[in-house]
């Protein structure tokens, strides 16, 4: 639940190092914690369990 609604930044032994409602700024952190982004995975948490 504590993603539900929320763009992730998925890496794979990190587990999730970013998210927030906006894409961009959850890009912008993961450039910004010096993650090469072909080393990331981005979802979408959707809040609706369909």
């Amino acid at each position: 639940m504590q993603y539900h609604g929320q763009h992730v930044a998925l890496h794979p032994t990190r587990g999730v190092v970013a998210h927030g409602v906006e894409l961009d700024a959850v890009v912008a952190e993961v450039r910004a914690s010096g993650l090469p982004l072909d080393d990331i995975v981005l979802d979408f948490i959707s809040d609706s369990p369909f």
